[in-house]
């Protein structure tokens, strides 16, 4: 089984799947849900986007999607000295 972080756009308040080759991330399938969530934010801040979502499949046309509603990116947590 594959995991994949899928990025959106936020387009007149609405998300937009996202174009292009960094739309679409493969994540460590070793790794709890959590985790992959801070790779797939930390992808979308990386590159812009507004937004995404971590989902499951064999490949990106059977996607089972893990978290229902697309996720804002948040701001990179930093560790306290």
């Amino acid at each position: 089984m594959k995991y994949y972080g899928i990025m959106y756009h936020l387009r007149d308040g609405a998300y937009v799947e996202g174009c292009g080759d960094r739309s679409v991330v493969v994540l460590d399938g070793r790794y709890n849900l959590f985790r992959q969530m801070g790779e797939a934010n930390e992808w979308a801040r990386r590159y812009g986007f507004d937004g995404y979502r971590v989902a499951r499949g064999s490949s990106l046309l059977n996607l089972f999607y893990l978290n229902a509603a697309v996720r804002p990116v948040a701001a990179p947590i930093l560790a306290k000295d």
